[in-house]
């Protein structure tokens, strides 16, 4: 089993402390950005962002990744870096496989050189995790080829901590259409993210009705990581302590991870 140097867990872990400081320094502006809506049951139109009367979305929770090989993960910065959710499911599909993790480099746009390997079975898998600190879900558009250098065979979306009910709809819409015509073949299902404590809860609440939507609106299957995180007694200890409400500390990726490892076998 090939292991990342200790050089390059610094710089990521480092990357990642410096992109929590920033988010959790620019959190009032965002708030003050970002408009305010009280009514999450009302739908957003993917192509509008329009409130519309469609139905309760159908939603799955069982995603087969039997014979994929190559994932792309597509999100925030709850799984942009070593020791959360992406690392710590891949660490657990090398029971089974060689997984090489690619991690994103936000400084450069582009990814580390060296990524890292889990296991030393004949299987292998490749995940590009394209997440990215303080991303929407439309980032990914103008650089796909570059997030996504092989052609996937499954593509998870996971964002809805950042952005608003009304532009959640056509920035997954522009996402998964620049998808769809580069890699008409990959299955793509999107992430029912962690619920948030304040400063964060509602938003992240009706961010998340908007996702819903849109995902049933498409008839994409969604993997309901808030659930699990729902199941448990305190939501505060599953958190990190970082002014933002948003982020899983070690207990809450270790939630996370689980979540995917049943939703997606």
């Amino acid at each position: 089993m090939a292991c990342l140097g200790t050089a390059v867990v610094l710089t990521f872990t480092g990357l990642n402390l410096a992109n929590r400081e920033s988010l959790a320094e620019n959190a009032a502006a965002a708030e003050a950005y970002n408009a305010k809506v009280t009514t999450p049951a009302i739908a957003t139109s993917p192509a509008t962002g329009t409130a519309t009367s469609s139905p309760a979305p159908q939603t799955s929770e069982q995603v087969s990744l039997d014979g994929a090989s190559i994932i792309s993960v597509l999100g925030d910065s709850t799984g942009n870096s070593s020791g959360e959710w992406v690392d710590l499911w891949a660490q657990d599909l090398a029971k089974n496989a060689t997984v090489t993790v690619h991690m994103w480099d936000q400084l450069k746009q582009q990814y580390y050189s060296q990524p890292k390997v889990y296991g030393t079975a004949e299987k292998q898998i490749t995940i590009w995790n394209g997440s990215m600190s303080g991303a929407s879900a439309d980032y990914p558009v103008d650089k796909l080829s570059v997030i996504q250098p092989e052609t996937p065979d499954i593509v998870l979306l996971s964002f809805g901590h950042n952005g608003t009910p009304q532009n959640i709809g056509p920035a997954f819409q522009a996402t998964y259409d620049a998808i769809a015509s580069a890699a008409p073949e990959a299955e793509t299902s999107v992430i029912i993210q962690n619920p948030a404590n304040p400063p964060r809860t509602e938003r992240t609440d009706e961010n998340q009705a908007a996702v819903k939507q849109w995902a049933g609106t498409n008839g994409l299957p969604t993997l309901d990581v808030r659930s699990a995180f729902d199941t448990k007694p305190d939501l505060t200890a599953l958190l990190l302590d970082d002014g933002t409400g948003v982020h899983p500390n070690d207990a809450g990726s270790r939630v996370w991870a689980d979540a995917i490892i049943t939703a997606l076998r």
